[in-house]
């Protein structure tokens, strides 16, 4: 197992193809956006899959939360939203997918959009897929929950996501707690329950980033893009060895 800090380092592997999935609406530009291009900067070539193949839309809180973080490329990488262009489907061609790509990249967000595709028989089945391939397997914040789904599929166990105790908090706001908590309780609580062991607190203070072990990848959410990077080119560089 290794952790990462938040800091890239050197210029990139400079190859591989990663499938990047996320539902048709509520995708997280700071989860979604910033790492798919930041992978491309460093020479990845990274699609996109949504279930029919619909342009993805960027959902309200990191639109609202990009105004707030001038230091980071989110607003322009909003504005290149046209560029990810062609976007396949995801539904019916699970294993041809799996098959054409090196690895799959699952971001966050919030809301019952989010919590319907990893719930979907259609996405697990490509994440059972890109298993049994021996692919990489990169999940980001919420996302980490669907190895809940079948725990076997993940040997290791090590991980991290959304930290419990800010989504339990987000959770209480009135009228927004269910958009903030979409899978009933944090994931964090889900994955304990399920026998994972998550390598940060409930609050975060000073945790690891991003966790990867053999070709497994998770990332604690919307702020740890670097970290993600740096770890799933870890992870293709051990499977192009392999």
């Amino acid at each position: 197992m290794r952790l990462y800090s938040n800091a890239l380092e050197g210029s990139g592997i400079g190859s591989g193809r990663i499938l990047c999935v996320v539902p048709a609406n509520g995708a997280v530009a700071q989860e979604f956006l910033d790492p798919l291009f930041l992978l491309r900067e460093r020479g990845i070539q990274v699609d996109v899959a949504t279930p029919n193949g619909e342009m993805p839309a960027i959902e309200w809180v990191g639109r609202w939360m990009s105004w707030f973080e001038p230091w980071k490329p989110t607003r322009r990488n909003i504005g290149r939203l046209p560029e990810i262009a062609p976007v396949f489907a995801m539904n019916g061609r699970e294993s041809a997918l799996a098959e054409g790509y090196d690895g799959v990249l699952v971001p966050g967000g919030f809301g019952e959009e989010l919590a319907g595709l990893i719930r979907s028989a259609s996405f697990l089945e490509l994440l059972r897929q890109m298993v049994e391939r021996k692919k990489v397997i990169a999940l980001e914040c919420h996302s980490v929950v669907a190895l809940c789904a079948d725990p076997s599929l993940h040997p290791h166990k090590q991980v991290v996501c959304w930290p419990g105790g800010v989504e339990g908090l987000m959770g209480m706001l009135p009228g927004l707690g269910r958009y903030f908590m979409p899978f009933g309780e944090p994931v964090q609580d889900t994955l304990e329950k399920a026998g994972f062991q998550v390598q940060h607190s409930r609050w975060h203070p000073w945790g690891p980033h991003a966790c990867r072990t053999g070709r497994w990848v998770t990332s604690v959410g919307p702020f740890s893009a670097p970290a993600l990077v740096m770890a799933i080119e870890d992870a293709l560089r051990d499977r192009q060895v392999d």
